[in-house]
């Protein structure tokens, strides 16, 4: 596994939409259907996480310290910005701190897999069946079709599809959406239709409140005017891998 730079990272703050946290799954459908807004320009994302409080114990039998986990606080993220009044981003932030609800955000990382293309074939069927020799894809991974042709009816060239049904190392079918319905395919076709594979980088979603929002002016003329807003994160983070 590689590592990367902070380079390329983004900030997004989402709604107030709720999330339920019963179960991965269900914080992470709930996180993916909100709507984002990029807040830019970025120069520091700043540290989050969880820290377990330290819980003390002294025991006087044996003269010994012990040390529990008590709860989980995955702390206060500082994050910087170049001021711009005018960025629907920082606007959106601005309105967030006069507000007492919880927000959504996410974070993505510039870690995504490079893309990978190869020439399929896919089957005039109920589902259509993808042939695709040693794809190496798994369920929900985002793909683009183009054609030299004509793709069979219930496709389209040039938009985003998700698999659905890893049948086999050489085949799979398609949904129209992350976990849709599978996609059945009529008509004829034509051509040569290659796959291409729409990689995701890391992304990092959880929600807080906006404790702060001000400008950093710095000391003297020669500065850049920035803006600082602090994020206190009252929630699990919900981790998604990079991933094609």
């Amino acid at each position: 596994m590689a590592i990367f730079a902070t380079a390329g990272a983004k900030f997004y703050l989402g709604t107030t939409l709720a999330v339920d946290f019963t179960t991965y799954s269900s914080a992470l459908a709930n996180f993916a259907a909100d709507t984002y807004v990029e807040v830019k320009p970025m120069e520091t994302i700043g540290d989050f996480g969880d820290t377990s409080t330290d819980v003390k114990f002294l025991g006087i039998g044996d003269s010994r310290a012990r040390h529990l986990k008590g709860s989980s606080d995955a702390g206060v993220q500082q994050l910087i910005a170049g001021f711009d009044a005018t960025d629907l981003g920082q606007i959106a932030v601005k309105a967030a701190k006069a507000s007492p609800q919880d927000f959504n955000a996410k974070i993505l990382f510039n870690d995504a897999p490079v893309a990978r293309s190869a020439t399929v074939t896919i089957t005039i069927a109920s589902p259509g069946v993808v042939t695709w020799t040693g794809h190496g894809l798994a369920a929900n991974a985002a793909v683009v079709l183009t054609t030299t042709g004509a793709l069979p009816t219930g496709l389209t060239a040039s938009t985003t599809y998700y698999v659905k049904t890893v049948i086999d190392a050489n085949t799979f079918t398609l949904s129209a959406t992350a976990g849709g319905s599978v996609i059945n395919t009529t008509g004829t076709q034509s051509g040569v239709h290659t796959l291409t594979t729409v990689p995701s980088g890391t992304i990092a979603y959880y929600r807080g409140k906006v404790m702060a929002f001000k400008r950093v002016t710095g000391t003297g003329p020669d500065n850049v005017i920035k803006l600082q807003f602090d994020f206190g994160i009252n929630s699990d983070i919900i981790e998604v891998p990079a991933a094609e």
